[in-house]
């Protein structure tokens, strides 16, 4: 009964709200950031993040693979993978998972013959066709791209540019904001760091390098961030958040942008604030994307800084997992405050099903999904597929618990409209334009 109501929800189509994809557009800025195919899907953090640890590699060792070629890296990796046997790591199932979908015979077969067949599908392609392919294969059909303004790359390649955004794909891609260098990249005495100054002066508002403690500097910030969310019909705006950040310290860094430039411009455009606590950037650089890690944080704190911002609305995937069931009870105590998804690291099956078991036995479906947050298109093939196999395990758990203890038995009307509702990005965005009354009074005939 699940399987034909998920086969139903997937011929409707779904949203993947969070994702750092980019459309491929030949001739494009955008094009040299659009990442797809075998060797891109390899040679990414998820899988190089678990060799470098099973390898401890020594630093020389990670520096000769900083400087190899995608072509050279992903092989070393899949030699590397096909040590292991039978995938045990997310990641390495992940890869399968995308070969599968793909229509490549898995089976017993070794790691290595199934990514040789999946460069050779890859290679008979061109890049459109197997972008489309891509999409075909799989339940999504619209992705938001989290679009980070204060890279160099991208400024330089496509934000600069009016003729280049009018290129951008709108019917598969959606833009959102990532504002984590107005917040990150500022030097002691408040001002932006020189890299990230340069580049606020060159979009027109040099005032917002200055000291964000500033009354000038804050109206800048906010004049900005305004400014960028109205050039991409944002669909939300994002910052990730430092363990060390203290919501009630008046002159946090992070707490003065937020009230001052990113919740206020939010509130405008009557789209969500998304918070994605505690993260620490690049502790070992020379293990690239692999390099942060979680780190605990002010989640009392956090949790207090939503209650003052009731004109908001807050998603929040928290990357500690010992932050999970304050910001459950949060969501239930609080009607600006959303939980969503499971960020980076939590996107495995354990974390998933734990804390989604959590949320639905405490919040019904107050909670959104699950979003992909991929950098490379493939990903999509297996990240949902993975999800809703957890999600089919927890929800007929449920439903076997339910007529075990008082008889009541799930239909397959039922399942639909759970799964829908926990995908429905309608749902969640229209929580942000305002309070919502969803009860009618009915008067007597």
């Amino acid at each position: 009964m699940f399987d034909e109501a998920l086969a139903e929800v997937r011929m409707r189509g779904l949203w993947d709200i969070h994702t750092h994809l980019f459309p491929w557009v030949p001739g494009s800025g955008f094009q040299s950031f659009a990442f797809f195919g075998p060797r891109r899907s390899v040679a990414y953090h998820y899988t190089y993040g678990r060799v470098f640890a099973e390898n401890r590699l020594s630093d020389k060792a990670l520096r000769r693979y900083g400087k190899m070629s995608l072509v050279d890296q992903s092989d070393y990796l899949i030699a590397e993978l096909k040590k292991g046997g039978q995938e045990v790591c997310e990641a390495s199932k992940g890869l399968v998972t995308m070969a599968h979908n793909l229509g490549i015979k898995t089976g017993s077969r070794c790691l290595g013959d199934i990514f040789g067949d999946w460069v050779t599908l890859f290679e008979s392609m061109s890049e459109a066709e197997y972008v489309d392919h891509v999409f075909d294969l799989s339940p999504v059909k619209r992705v938001i791209s989290t679009n980070s303004i204060f890279s160099r790359a991208e400024y330089d390649a496509i934000y600069s540019k009016p003729d280049q955004m009018e290129l951008w794909d709108r019917k598969r891609f959606g833009f959102a904001l990532r504002l984590d260098e107005l917040i990150h990249k500022r030097k002691k005495d408040g001002t932006l760091k020189a890299e990230f100054a340069q580049l606020a002066r060159e979009m027109g508002f040099p005032e917002a390098a200055g000291d964000i403690r500033k009354s000038k500097t804050q109206k800048a910030t906010l004049a900005l961030v305004r400014h960028w969310v109205a050039e991409f019909g944002a669909e939300y705006a994002a910052v990730s958040l430092h363990g060390s950040t203290r919501f009630g310290k008046k002159n946090d860094f992070a707490v003065l942008v937020l009230e001052n430039a990113v919740i206020p411009a939010c509130v405008d455009a009557k789209i969500p604030v998304v918070l994605m606590p505690f993260v620490r950037r690049q502790i070992k650089p020379l293990h690239l994307n692999a390099g942060d890690v979680v780190m605990d944080g002010d989640v009392d704190g956090l949790i207090d800084f939503m209650s003052r911002h009731k004109e908001a609305f807050f998603l929040v995937t928290p990357l500690n997992g010992n932050h999970h069931n304050a910001l459950v009870m949060g969501t239930r105590a609080l009607g600006n405050v959303c939980l969503w998804g499971h960020w980076w690291i939590n996107l495995i099956p354990v974390t998933i099903e734990t804390q989604m078991k959590e949320r639905f036995q405490n919040l019904g479906f107050a909670h959104f999904g699950v979003n992909s947050d991929a950098r490379i298109l493939d990903q999509i093939l297996y990240k949902f597929d993975h999800y809703f196999h957890i999600l089919k395990r927890v929800l007929v758990d449920d439903a076997l618990d339910a007529q075990a203890l008082n008889g009541r038995t799930p239909t397959k009307k039922n399942f639909v409209r759970w799964i829908s509702t926990l995908q429905d990005h309608e749902r969640v965005f229209g929580l942000s334009k305002g309070p919502t009354n969803p009860f009618t009074l009915a008067t007597a005939g």
